[in-house]
């Protein structure tokens, strides 16, 4: 399904594609590279905008990526550290009080959590 305004410019000539002093201030109203000349000395505004899109979608996949590691690494501590604490329980050289302090539970969440290892 197409989207409204990439319909629009599929279907009016005249938004299709524009003169280059019109691309040259779009272009620089929106930060956004020209796309190439045609053979008429016209620029395809349909491709620009998918162009533009598509580096949309791209920054946004980093950005997803790069806060879905950080996700990871900080789950990753917070793993670590309970890991830690259950170890000194079992080793009797800590309290389950206190390592559930310090993982800041209750004791009977700190307890559950520490069945599961």
């Amino acid at each position: 399904m197409m989207k409204p305004m990439a319909a629009a410019l599929e279907q009016d000539d005249m938004l299709k594609s524009i003169d280059k002093e019109t691309a040259e201030i779009m272009s620089e109203f929106v930060s956004v590279d020209l796309p190439k000349e045609d053979e008429e000395g016209k620029y395809n505004m349909c491709k620009a905008i998918e162009e533009l899109r598509e580096e949309g979608k791209a920054e946004g996949r980093a950005e997803g990526r790069e806060e879905g590691r950080e996700e990871g690494r900080e789950e990753g501590r917070a793993e670590g550290v309970l890991d830690t604490l259950v170890s000194l329980v079992k080793d009797g050289m800590l309290s389950i009080e206190e390592a559930a302090k310090r993982a800041e539970m209750s004791v009977p969440e700190f307890t559950e959590k520490m069945n599961g290892f």
